[in-house]
């Protein structure tokens, strides 16, 4: 938002004037700027951009004497402006030939803008013009993605380095009273309907408010940052007075804010290394505007680029309020933001982007309010009530000042591309967005998914034909899963004319094979704990099997649980268990009486992670993720169908890729015991095959350095035999890497025959292209 009236303080009133219709003294020597526009298919095209003053920060005064031709907040001085016409004639703006004497300086794709020069106020707020240096550049965003880089390192709890959006006119209001327009700086408006003396360089004689629709991309310093669309329901530049003006008036002055504090994500943001995004050194911001069907705004996605890394905004983390990770008009009803909501929420914010929109820089700070809407504690920020107001500012940060740079903007996916580790594919520019709505990605995926050869309208043959074809149709199959619209999955092949052979199945839960049988009712049990948080190893049934955790030296020590159970981690595998245990997951499950949100049910709630079946260039099919996957975070089970010992091992004899079979087969061996008092366990094992029907991960690659792991996971104990196989993060793992995991994980140096050259003939190799690739699988 911008600073209202109230909250400036008497400082920041006397520091402009008012803009001026005339332009003497120097020639205004406009700063270039480089930017970029993108698209998929051709890269970055580079163009010489200019940056402009406000008007409002120019020397603007009487030509006769020198005096003031008004302030910000009020109608025009009355004796210099009787009438527009007398104003044009008798207030004057002076040209500006050093942007820097006002806090902005510019080289090439950077811009430098200082809230201090020489120890004076200076604040400056710039517009960006055109190469013709004419008219503003519009930005039309619906269905697009805006990118710049950000180094906010010196800017202290109270400060604003905001890049927004403003529905001005492209020419600045340019008229016979007001001829230079843009050039000059005029015609700025927002959401806050402010009062100024010229709007669109005219003077303002009836103390109009100008009006207009207002996104903030970015209002931000290095301790809290914030996302807003301020929508109207008027179009344009809005001349308002009155309860048009006020808070319940034509615009939304809150807006539908996004900020990781209130969302309750404190470590999203931040300064230091523990800060999933660190302020203290530079990084890349990507506003995302996906569009529906229709071509309207439906959703704001905000992602960060850090060390070559995506990182995603964090999911609300909030019981109360929807499960995204992103602005739509869902998250803002429930946020309280009715204004936004009867004003025509996201869509009137794409309708304006349609019209096209000024992109505002500029640096500030809150002298009335100490900008704790921003920062503060405890909803906004870290910040205190005092450390935001300017005597402390320029305690802790005598210079404040930002720079951005790399501004670039077009289609979805072509403004960054994200690194990956070990030269693992990474996600496409192409598909780089998990952020499309479900509309959105249902119309992506079906177009890989239909193969129907016949059309409703045809023989009745064909149409019995176009059925079965529907059968096999395996978008058709993914849609009706329970999880689809929250976690999709999706298919492509950018590389070849490969498809996923027709007779394959998806399914979202294992198929018992013929002869395989689940534990009667009568020996299923579950706990009895009678709320979550009773679910600890004090009493809980399910997790009495549990081993101790134990030091190197084998010394027994408290147990603890394999999951973090509470804060930010909640839900991760914790850290030892992850690199150095085989110990099985004793989960919660149906049977019990604690709630489906109990802290010990995580993959009994399934997968979250949207996940992205794509043709790899040497590999065949791959999976990657659309969203970042953290350090010990659950991805989904290998799930398929689960046959007899005996069945699996004709398969294996008949199959026609020999011992390759075993990339689809996996023994649940985790409990065989010859010992076991449960004959089911004592003799071999049951055994997964997902070649022809199974999950998404079924077709996740091999690495010698994986990103997964698995891990047998047990809900009732009566089902060990068929316990399943849950596959968790290694380490972080950035949107768009491809997911491995190791398929000989477990097998000893000594049972591997990968070092023997005399076996090496027969063996299947591996490339997987890791650096500690093994060469063969087995």
């Amino acid at each position: 938002m911008s600073p209202t009236i109230s909250s400036l303080g008497l400082a920041t009133l006397l520091l402009g004037l008012a803009s001026a219709q005339r332009q003497i003294g120097p020639e205004e020597n406009h700063p270039s700027l480089t930017t970029w526009r993108c698209t998929k298919a051709g890269g970055c095209t580079e163009v010489k951009n200019f940056v402009v003053l406000d008007s409002l920060a120019h020397n603007v005064y009487q030509a006769a004497n020198g005096g003031s031709c008004g302030s910000w907040g009020s109608a025009p001085n009355e004796t210099a402006c009787p009438t527009k016409e007398a104003c044009a004639e008798n207030c004057v703006q002076e040209g500006l030939d050093d942007y820097s004497r006002v806090g902005v300086t510019t080289e090439g794709a950077a811009m430098t803008m200082y809230q201090l020069r020489d120890g004076s106020l200076v604040s400056p707020r710039v517009y960006l013009l055109e190469p013709s240096k004419d008219k503003y550049e519009m930005m039309h965003l619906t269905g697009m993605e805006f990118t710049f880089d950000v180094d906010a390192t010196r800017l202290p709890c109270g400060m604003n380095s905001a890049l927004y959006l403003s529905e001005m006119y492209a020419d600045g209001g340019r008229s016979e009273l007001n001829p230079g327009g843009a050039t000059h700086g005029t015609g700025y408006c927002d959401a806050q309907c402010y009062t100024t003396p010229f709007i669109n360089g005219e003077g303002n004689l009836e103390g109009y408010g100008a009006c207009c629709n207002e996104m903030d991309i970015w209002e931000a310093n290095s301790r809290a940052n914030h996302i807003a669309p301020h929508p109207c329901n008027q179009t344009g530049v809005y001349l308002c007075e009155g309860e048009d003006c006020a808070f319940e008036g034509v615009c939304d002055k809150n807006g539908c804010a996004w900020n990781p504090y209130r969302n309750n994500n404190p470590q999203e943001y931040g300064r230091g290394a523990n800060f999933s995004v660190d302020t203290t050194r530079p990084f890349t911001v990507v506003t995302q505007f996906p569009a529906n069907a229709a071509g309207e705004l439906t959703e704001i996605h905000r992602l960060y680029v850090q060390d070559g890394h995506v990182i995603r905004s964090e999911t609300v983390n909030n019981p109360d309020l929807p499960q995204v990770n992103y602005l739509n008009d869902e998250f803002c009803e429930a946020t309280g933001s009715r204004k936004f909501i009867g004003l025509g929420g996201h869509k009137e914010m794409g309708d304006s982007f349609d019209r096209g929109m000024v992109l505002a820089f500029s640096i500030w700070w809150d002298e009335g309010g100490g900008m704790r809407w921003l920062d503060g504690a405890p909803e906004a920020g870290p910040c205190d009530e005092t450390e935001g107001f300017p005597a402390n500012i320029v305690k802790t940060e005598p210079n404040p000042v930002v720079t951005f740079s790399n501004i670039k903007w077009g289609e979805l996916g072509s403004t960054f591309k994200p690194e990956c580790k070990n030269g693992l594919a990474c996600l496409t520019v192409a598909s780089s967005i998990h952020s499309q709505n479900c509309d959105n990605m249902e119309a992506a995926t079906e177009r890989h998914f239909f193969y129907h050869g016949a059309t409703e309208s045809t023989s009745k043959s064909s149409a019995r034909a176009l059925e079965r074809e529907k059968e096999n149709c395996h978008w058709c199959q993914i849609r009706r899963f329970p999880n689809n619209k929250e976690a999709p999955i999706t298919i492509v092949n950018e590389e070849d004319d490969a498809v996923i052979p027709s007779t394959f199945r998806f399914l979202q839960e294992s198929k018992l094979g013929h002869g395989v049988e689940a534990a009667e009712d009568s020996f299923r049990s579950g706990c009895e704990c009678r709320d979550d948080e009773e679910c600890q190893y004090r009493g809980c049934l399910c997790l009495q099997e549990q081993e101790d955790d134990s030091d190197d030296e084998g010394t027994a020590r408290k147990k603890v649980y394999m999951y973090h159970m509470h804060g930010s981690k909640a839900g991760l595998l914790r850290s030892h268990f992850l690199k150095h245990s085989k110990r099985p997951i004793y989960e919660c499950h149906e049977g019990c009486a604690c709630t489906d949100g109990c802290p010990n049910r995580v993959v009994e709630r399934g997968r979250k992670v949207p996940l992205q079946i794509f043709r790899t260039t040497q590999r065949g099919w791959g999976v990657r993720s659309l969203v970042d996957i953290k350090r010990g975070q659950f991805v989904d089970r290998y799930i398929g169908e689960i046959l007899t010992p005996e069945e699996a091992q004709r398969r294996r004899k008949e199959s026609s890729i020999s011992q390759r079979k075993d990339v689809y087969l996996f023994a649940l061996d985790k409990f065989t015991d010859p010992d076991s008092p449960d004959p089911r366990l004592q003799g071999p094992p049951l055994e997964i095959d997902g070649e022809f029907m199974a999950g998404p991960t079924r077709f996740i690659n091999h690495s010698c350095e994986p990103n997964l792991r698995i891990f047998a996971r047990v809900g009732d104990h009566a089902d060990k035999h068929m316990h399943d196989i849950g596959l968790f993060a290694l380490r972080d793992i950035p949107a768009g890497e491809e997911l491995t995991f190791d398929y000989v994980d477990g097998v000893s140096d000594e049972d591997n025959d990968a070092k023997d050259k005399s076996k090496q003939g027969d063996m299947t190799p591996c490339l997987c292209g890791s650096k500690n690739c093994r060469g063969f699988l087995w």
